[in-house]
């Protein structure tokens, strides 16, 4: 059986044992600083490299500042005077911009009349004022009268608004709501019209909505607008993809899932959809505003009867 340690013994190895970990304790902060110095020389040299790498120029910030969260393309009148949500025009041969394509060569003609009132008032002294355009139908096409009933009823329903509106106002307000008609479609079969519509209170943007109207100019009737495409949350996704393709990051979109999206989409009081030259135009209206997409391809996911 082995021997006890004396205590000589035993102080011995204790002072041996403080006296390593000490040493161990300052090789230990030295490597520290070592190791903080050596990352921080690598991001520097990361830094470096990024700016050296990427040169940020004017077409760049030009990108980043033409949309706002709404989506719209914020040119100015001398740049386009038709903008619209999706920033892209209709010459460019990819993406659609608002523009009339009104044909001379069909049974039928369209017209874009012009509507004005400005005696909405408040009792508080308010006061609002409604500029809008509509199109009214003539010539050789069934049911003429019903198709100028349903055009014209979006002026009805923007007046009801502005009365409402009026009586919300404060002493020295002024509310303005504007409405711009668009034919975006004639065929001897199809019919697309667009009303795009701003409100301004005090000249500042207050709201704003896109309405779409298709007909079946065959039979005179108004087509369902939630009848034209299958919208499922599959078709969200893409939407979702093309929309940052076609109108850069919108912050109103990205916080939305893709069942919001889905629900905006086949609700008829948001959905917005119609016929181009380049196809169909989808989108929807949402608190923010409104945002569309252009597809070339539509008819891949249009329903079948």
């Amino acid at each position: 059986m082995k021997k006890g340690w004396s205590a000589g013994k035993i102080i011995g190895v204790i002072a041996g044992v403080i006296a390593a970990v000490i040493i161990l304790w300052i090789a230990f902060i030295a490597s520290m600083f070592q190791l903080v110095d050596f990352f921080a020389q690598i991001e520097e040299d990361s830094i470096d490299e990024y700016e050296w790498s990427y040169d940020y120029d004017e077409d760049d910030a030009e990108d980043e500042d033409r949309y706002d969260d709404r989506g719209y393309d914020d040119r100015s009148d001398e740049d386009d005077d038709r903008s619209s949500g999706n920033g892209g025009n209709i010459g460019d041969g990819e993406y659609y911009d608002f523009e009339n394509a009104i044909r001379e060569d069909l049974p039928y003609q369209v017209t874009i009349q012009s509507y004005e009132k400005d005696d909405f008032t408040s009792e508080n002294g308010g006061k609002a004022e409604l500029s809008f355009e509509y199109a009214v139908i003539s010539g050789d096409v069934p049911n003429s009268d019903g198709i100028n009933r349903i055009l014209y009823e979006e002026v009805s329903e923007v007046e009801e608004h502005m009365v409402s509106s009026a009586d919300l106002l404060s002493e020295n307000d002024e509310y303005q709501y504007t409405g711009t008609c668009y034919v975006t479609y004639m065929s001897e079969d199809v019919l697309s019209v667009v009303y795009v519509e701003y409100g301004y209170l005090n000249d500042q943007f207050l709201e704003s909505y896109v309405i779409s109207i298709n007909f079946d100019m065959q039979t005179g009737m108004a087509l369902s607008n939630t009848n034209l495409v299958n919208m499922n949350d599959r078709f969200s996704i893409d939407f979702r993809e093309r929309c940052e393709k076609q109108n850069g990051r919108i912050s109103g979109l990205s916080g939305m899932s893709d069942q919001e999206i889905t629900e905006y989409l086949s609700n008829k009081n948001s959905l917005i959809i119609f016929y181009t030259p380049l196809g169909m135009e989808i989108g929807f209206n949402y608190y923010d505003g409104w945002v569309t997409v252009t597809y070339q391809d539509y008819e891949k996911f249009a329903k079948q009867f």
